[in-house]
């Protein structure tokens, strides 16, 4: 009986005994992984009721661990190359489609990647050679928008001559707005829709053709709210388009060079905007290219002279820019040449030839220097001319009496001496004529009275002397008469009460004497300063009575005391 306890204690006593062996067995194992031989010989040490292991004996065990360890790893892991090895075996059985949905169901993005309509996309994409395939890679670049576009939701085009425009659109729409920040196009009915492209708001197509295939013939997208820069990508539209106006938009960033591709483009419209940058060179490529207007800008550098390889141009408007260095003398081969607008640029240097088919000169705010060519009379077709604020000196030329059709003359803000010529006297044309703020001087000539059409008159801020010619009461269409602050004398001609259209009448700062003629008062008249004259005696009452109809500005030297003229309804006393 003893012995059976004994023998019953004695088995519990060693069974628990080696469950807690086997615990520390796990740790001892997961330490021999380590090959941690100092870790090894404190967990052995940690094995209560079993005889501490020499060094050697632990080392021995520690190394069957290992050897049984490693024997697993290359086990299983050529278990894993044996399952890779199938996968790859079943994947070279699979078709295109079971491919990608294959991986689609591992990544969805990769599927699209892998897409057969993307990879055919993609490739003619780059074979066009317009976008970089860095661009194609980057989600959030228009280029790449507008490819996600055409392979997830435009999936019923697949002509590549209408993937190549519709490409080229959504280039355009992607990269020109940006809805995070509220910039979205004002108009854009059917864009990026089923439809064909013609049916686009702003895309026009040549006659019929788009019933078969989406070919732009135009693109006017002008005051529409477009923000960004234009993609090289509308170089796609190549032969196709005559027609690009994006102007008036908030569009940055430099003229696509691109744009030199469209051989067939007549009338390129980019004025209005945000561009930067230099004037492409490779718009003298457009063979056609009818009319070019990048106005009001913020273009730099010169006006490049292989514009002079555009034979078919008949209009340039390049005004209100930053351009600098001298006007290219080879414009003059331009024979066609109509309209040539350079205003509001920082040109310097003299003027050179013209074309003779010159009808609208424009070469304002410059700093233009030399004389005036004699030569711009021989503009016989000339009709307005705007050679204001420049540094342009000597007399005006007598050959202007060629520009027998002239109608607007601006020579105002320079430094030009001599006197009025009596030549404007034969411009039955002549609307407008602004020769202030130079040194001309010299009296009036009564052949002055004969231009018949004249209606704006400004030669103020000279040294005119003498009297205002008679004959100025044949002006019968003059609204405006500016000569003050010169060195006129006389009295002022009772007979100006005949200009039945003039509104402004301005002589101030001049040597008039005698009266003011009450014969004024029967004109239509919103200005009439008279002040810093030697004019006597008192306003008539027509006049005054002006001052409740039209007249807002009246002025006279009434001041107190120093005054010698009377007036109760003058606006400022002098």
């Amino acid at each position: 009986m003893l012995n059976t306890f004994e023998n019953a204690e004695t088995f519990h006593h060693r069974r628990l005994e080696r469950e807690r062996h086997m615990a520390n067995m796990d740790i001892f194992s997961n330490v021999i992984q380590h090959d941690d031989e100092a870790a090894i010989l404190s967990v052995v040490d940690a094995l209560s009721g079993f005889p501490l292991a020499k060094k050697e004996e632990v080392t021995t065990i520690a190394t069957k661990e290992r050897n049984h360890f490693r024997l697993y790893t290359v086990c299983s892991a050529t278990a894993v190359l044996l399952v890779i090895v199938s996968i790859l075996s079943a994947w070279g059985g699979m078709n295109k489609e079971e491919k990608a949905i294959a991986t689609e169901l591992v990544d969805p993005s990769a599927s699209r990647d892998l897409n057969p309509r993307f990879q055919r996309i993609f490739s003619l994409i780059l074979d066009w050679g317009f976008t970089p395939r860095s661009q194609l890679e980057i989600e959030t670049s228009a280029s790449r928008m507008a490819l996600n576009w055409l392979v997830e939701v435009d999936t019923d085009t697949f002509e590549a001559e209408d993937i190549r425009a519709r490409y080229a659109l959504a280039s355009l729409y992607f990269g020109t707005q940006n809805v995070s920040d509220g910039f979205v196009w004002t108009r854009s009915m059917h864009w990026l829709s089923e439809f064909p492209v013609c049916l686009w708001y702003g895309v026009y197509c040549h006659d019929d053709e788009w019933i078969r295939v989406d070919r732009v013939g135009g693109l006017n997208l002008s005051s529409n709210g477009l923000v960004g820069h234009l993609p090289e990508e509308l170089g796609l539209l190549g032969l196709d388009i005559h027609t690009l106006d994006v102007s008036n938009n908030f569009i940055t960033g430099k003229i696509p060079t691109s744009i030199g591709l469209m051989k067939n483009l007549r009338h390129l419209y980019l004025g209005s905007n945000l561009l930067t940058g230099t004037l492409p060179k490779s718009i003298a490529q457009i063979n056609i290219l009818q009319r070019l207007f990048i106005e009001d800008c913020l273009l730099t550098g010169t006006i490049p002279t292989e514009m002079a390889n555009l034979q078919d141009l008949q209009a340039i408007g390049l005004h209100e820019n930053a351009f600098t260095g001298t006007i290219p003398g080879r414009l003059n081969q331009l024979s066609q040449l109509v309209v040539l607008y350079l205003d509001d640029n920082s040109l310097i240097g003299t003027l050179p030839p013209f074309p003779t088919s010159l009808v609208d000169l424009r070469l304002r705010q410059n700093t233009l220097s030399g004389s005036i060519p004699s030569q711009l009379g021989l503009l016989n077709l000339l009709q307005t001319c705007y050679l204001d604020t420049n540094c342009f000196v000597g007399t005006i030329p007598e050959e202007f009496a060629n520009l027998r059709f002239l109608q607007e003359l601006h020579l105002y803000n320079n430094y030009l001496t001599g006197s009025v010529p009596s030549l404007f006297g034969q411009f039955q044309y002549l609307r407008i004529l602004y020769l202030d703020g130079n040194h001309l001087g010299g009296t009036l000539s009564p052949q002055l009275g004969l231009m018949q059409s004249i209606e704006s008159l400004f030669i103020f801020d000279n040294l005119i002397n003498g009297s205002l010619p008679a004959s100025f009461v044949l002006l019968t269409d003059l609204t405006q008469l500016v000569a003050h602050t010169n060195a006129l004398s006389g009295v002022i001609p009772e007979d100006l009460g005949n200009l039945s259209k003039l509104k402004v009448l301005k002589l101030q700062e001049n040597h008039l004497t005698g009266s003011v003629p009450p014969s004024l008062g029967a004109l239509p008249l919103t200005e009439l300063q008279l002040h810093w004259n030697q004019i006597e005696g008192d306003i008539p009452s027509t006049i005054c009575k002006l001052t409740q109809i039209s007249l807002r500005n009246l002025t006279a030297d009434c001041a107190d005391n120093i005054g010698r003229v009377g007036c109760k309804c003058c606006s400022a006393c002098y």
